[in-house]
Order: structure tokens, then C-alpha cells, then sequence
């Protein structure tokens, strides 16, 4: 009986032991059982990509993504993107299945789209985007003369940002006829509007719009202030001969 005594605390151990690692177990069980039904309750779905295009000389590339297979109008899809270096990033949600993204500069992004009601994800594609991250030309209007009955106008234009060597082109809009190549200044222009374009050394262009318009010469206003001035004289001259005749009645 002693012998019994001495060992009965090791069995107690024993058992306590054995009731932990068999409840551990069941806990166990039945996470896994729930994980395998949440699992089971997602549909495998994927993300392709419809179109895309590259980006070009200040303007960003555009790409459409499709979640697929689609599971009905109703679904709405949470979809996310971002670049090998985190400095962009953004998410929009989407009722049709599908997602425009637009101003992406050329890189590498991570794109993935989830169910926002079920939580069920696509798997995370790695999209390329080709292109160059270039500045277009700036192409501002330097100085402008208009056109008069008597003169043809005259411009020119300044040219920054780009790469130089400039190439300088000038549109008359009316016919689409190149007026002027390779040069900042244009004498001899008609009443009209004008596109001037400037690409650069990678290609890419910048253009401004001119507009010369056609006002009176000076001489013709000088003639048209002169007859204003004769009228007004005559006009005075026939008040006082019509004010001395009165006086000269009474």
C-alpha cells in the first residue's frame, strides 16, 4: 500500500498529461476541418490581363485586368497594385469583374484582386510595363505680331524641357500644310491658326497652338479717326449757323 501511495501523483500527472495532449489535438482537428472549409468555399480564381500599352514621353501606360472565371454582376472585386518599390501603389472596387489602371510609368507591378464580400482572393500576377519615362518638349509662344491689311504677322516660339536637339515644325491648321521647318521664328504669316511642334533628341513632341488674326493698319485707322474728326467739325459749324440765324430772327 505504500508502494501504491508513492506512485499515485505520477499517475495523476500521467492522466493530466494525457487529457491536455488529447484536447490539444481535437482543438487541432477542428481548425483544420474549418480552415479546409473555408478554403473549400473559395473558387479558384485568376487574374489575366486584357490589354496594355506602354508608357511614352510623359504619358503613363494604361492596363485592363480581369478577374476570371466572373461569378456574377453582384460580385465586387477589391483590386490592388503596386511597383518593385512600393512608391506606387493603389486599389479601386469594381462591380464588373474588370479594372482599368491608367498613369503607370514603365516598371514592374504586383496586381491581385480579392471578393469583398467572401474575402477570396486571385492569385498575384507580376505585370511588365514597357515605355520610356521621358519629359515631353515645352513649347510656349515667345512674341507674336498680328497681321494687318497692309502686313503679313510674324511669331516665334520657345522651346524647354526635353532632350535638345529640337526639331521645330509649323502647321497651318486650315489645310495642314508645314509652313516652316527648323526654325523658332516664322515671318510672312496669313490670318489663320498654326501648330507648332517640337521633338526632341528621344523622340518625343510638344506643341503650342498660334493664332494670327488679321486688324486694321494704322494708316486705315489714322483715315478713320481723321473722317471722325471732319464730321464732328461739320456738325459744330451747322450748330452755330443754325444758333446765329436764331439769334439773328429776334
Amino acid at each position: 500500500q505504500t508502494h501504491d501511495q508513492s506512485h499515485q501523483p505520477t499517475k495523476t500527472l500521467l492522466l493530466a498529461c494525457l487529457s491536455t495532449c488529447a484536447m490539444l489535438a481535437i482543438s487541432i482537428v477542428l481548425a483544420l476541418s474549418i480552415i479546409g472549409c473555408s478554403n473549400a468555399e473559395c473558387p479558384v480564381l485568376s487574374l489575366i490581363i486584357d490589354s496594355k500599352t506602354e508608357s511614352r514621353c510623359g504619358i503613363g501606360a494604361s492596363l485592363i485586368a480581369s478577374v476570371v472565371p466572373f461569378e456574377s454582376s453582384s460580385t465586387e472585386y477589391r483590386f490592388m497594385w503596386d511597383d518593385d518599390f512600393d512608391r506606387v501603389s493603389g486599389s479601386v472596387v469594381s462591380s464588373t469583374g474588370n479594372v482599368t489602371i491608367t498613369g503607370l510609368a514603365s516598371g514592374y507591378y504586383m496586381l491581385n484582386a480579392n471578393n469583398t464580400e467572401t474575402g477570396c482572393m486571385t492569385g498575384t500576377i507580376r505585370v511588365q510595363v514597357l515605355g520610356n519615362n521621358f519629359s515631353p518638349p515645352t513649347v510656349v509662344i515667345g512674341s507674336k505680331i498680328d497681321a494687318t491689311e497692309m502686313s503679313l504677322g510674324s511669331a516665334s516660339v520657345n522651346v524647354t524641357e526635353g532632350v535638345p536637339p529640337y526639331t521645330i515644325t509649323w502647321y497651318r491648321t486650315s489645310d495642314d500644310h508645314v509652313v516652316g521647318n527648323g526654325t523658332s521664328m516664322m515671318n510672312m504669316l496669313a490670318p489663320d491658326r498654326y501648330y507648332i511642334t517640337a521633338v526632341d533628341a528621344h523622340a518625343c513632341e510638344g506643341q503650342v497652338l498660334l493664332t494670327i488674326s488679321k486688324k486694321p493698319s494704322s494708316s486705315t485707322t489714322s483715315q478713320a479717326g481723321a473722317g471722325s474728326s471732319i464730321n464732328f467739325m461739320m456738325m459744330m459749324i451747322m450748330i452755330s449757323v443754325m444758333f446765329y440765324m436764331t439769334e439773328a430772327q429776334y
